[in-house]
């Protein structure tokens, strides 16, 4: 018996361009200018990891408190030279892989002895890296934003001994002095929510780069342009005697790529601005609810300065200083859950202005991640307004002496700073916030009606345009099917008269 052999190609990278068929030139050409002009849209979008990573080894403040954590740890909560290095170190590995995988993106997209599924994964990995990248040198800023909120409050004291509470561990006594004298050459970084406000802009950036390589790269046989079957469809029926009502409305409703990304943006955009418009009147300092979240969180721990273990251990504040340790959640995880569903949100832009999706598989998966995002968006947000409600409603809270808890709160903080009281009182807000806050979803009602409403469109929604995707997906089938079949039928009587 005969061996059968069995021919396998090597796995090798291809680097050229040049190329006998035309079509094939021009995509390895295509493939070069995607691949290089998102490499360098990615460089552009981390300039603020490469400003941080210089701040963290040149700033003589971190570098003194780096050198006095082990001791400061006694007395405060406060992040190691580890939780805020070690993600800078990783993110850098990332970073440079993703780079990589930009220079090799078309040479091993065109390689040969590599099936097509390893080649969607390759640059699906370079886009995955990326973000890890951002999400890693976001991770070292958050943390880092820890340790300026310690050197703002502590550049700020003044160095007398404040009369009215405990002795200040000599540790911390030395740094402020060291703070203070440097507080001129200190670099100013972003707060907590401005890390992540970062980290959402090169989200739905990187997003975006994944979408023009989805472009270069997948090419479904939906490039029959089936869509213009849907036209010619839609405009044959009106020729056949639609009333100019029923044009409007087929014309309006129709179901293209282009009509369906369109209504499936409006339906997400009418959940998305009520949460946007919340998130950032949370997330910046314009409104008091945002002061008082910001106070909370970090004051209480900060007063450890002064040799106390619970300065504010008092049972009437206990339902405010619940929330202390709860920022990230009722703050920084909405803005982060609005980054992604806003990037899965371009997608749809990129279809509208494009008229048609390159895969109705990817098309159909991505309609079901920003609902899902949707869902998640949502759920945050309604947690966080619970919770910050919570908050206002125990800090507005009327005590027996007919003061606020709000107000007894700032009380006992002046009496723990003492003449530290002035320079800090600017810093958070605490005049500013020592009276009772309104805030739109103080009552739970207020979060129950609005949620019916969010729930009510994105549900109604979501089975109404996906409904109609199903009916152009088995309408697309079928015309393509119909196409390929005509084809087969075309090649086959001009292989019958080349036999004649």
């Amino acid at each position: 018996m005969k061996k059968r052999v069995e021919f396998k190609n090597k796995f090798r990278l291809n680097f050229g361009i040049k190329n006998k068929i035309l079509s094939v030139q021009e995509k390895n050409a295509h493939l070069y200018k995607v691949a290089f002009f998102s490499m360098f849209i990615f460089l552009v979008l981390m300039i603020p990891t490469y400003i941080f990573s210089w701040i963290v080894f040149t700033d003589i403040n971190l570098k003194i408190y780096f050198d006095n954590w082990k001791e400061l740890s006694l007395f405060l909560k406060l992040p190691s030279k580890a939780q805020i290095l070690t993600p800078v170190y990783i993110g850098w590995g990332f970073f440079i892989a993703t780079i990589i995988g930009f220079i090799l993106l078309k040479p091993f997209l065109t390689a040969t002895g590599v099936n097509n599924k390893v080649k969607a994964s390759f640059w699906v990995f370079v886009i995955s890296f990326g973000i890890i990248a951002a999400l890693l040198s976001s991770i070292a800023q958050y943390e880092f934003s820890k340790f300026q909120e310690f050197f703002t409050f502590e550049s700020l004291i003044d160095q007398v001994q404040n009369q009215f509470v405990k002795e200040v561990p000599s540790v911390i006594t030395e740094i402020s002095k060291q703070f203070t004298i440097n507080r001129d050459q200190a670099y100013k970084w972003a707060s907590e929510d401005a890390v992540w406000w970062i980290l959402f802009i090169q989200i739905i950036a990187i997003f975006m780069l994944s979408l023009s390589i989805q472009n270069a790269v997948i090419v479904e046989a939906g490039s029959l342009n089936i869509n213009k079957y849907i036209d010619y469809i839609s405009n044959r029926k009106k020729e056949l005697g639609q009333n100019k009502m029923k044009a409007f409305l087929t014309r309006i409703f129709k179901n293209s790529d282009k009509h369906i990304s369109n209504w499936t943006m409006f339906a997400a955009g009418c959940i998305i601005l009520p949460q946007l418009i919340y998130v950032i009147m949370i997330s910046f300092d314009t409104t008091k609810a945002s002061m008082l979240t910001r106070t909370v969180h970090v004051l209480p721990e900060l007063l450890k300065r002064y040799g106390i273990e619970n300065p504010l251990s008092d049972d009437k504040f206990s339902n405010i200083l619940k929330y202390e340790n709860n920022y990230f959640v009722y703050c920084s995880l909405p803005i982060i859950g609005l980054g992604t569903t806003m990037a899965t949100f371009m997608y749809f832009i990129s279809v509208s202005i494009r008229g048609e999706n390159k895969s109705q598989n990817l098309f159909i998966t991505q309609y079901f991640i920003i609902y899902a995002n949707l869902v998640f968006l949502t759920c945050l947000n309604i947690i966080s307004k619970v919770q910050v409600g919570n908050l206002v409603e125990a800090w507005n809270f009327e005590q027996a002496n007919g003061n606020t808890s709000g107000h007894d709160f700032i009380e006992k903080i002046k009496s723990i700073l003492g003449t530290d009281y002035e320079q800090i009182k600017d810093a958070y807000y605490l005049d500013n916030i020592n009276v009772s806050i309104n805030f739109a979803w103080e009552k739970i009602i207020n979060i129950i009606a609005e949620s019916l409403i969010l729930f009510g469109i994105l549900i109604s929604s979501f089975l109404i345009i996906g409904f109609n995707i199903m009916k152009t997906t088995i309408f697309k089938k079928r015309v393509g099917a119909q196409i390929l079949f005509s084809e087969i039928l075309a090649k086959r009587k001009r292989g019958n008269k080349n036999v004649k």
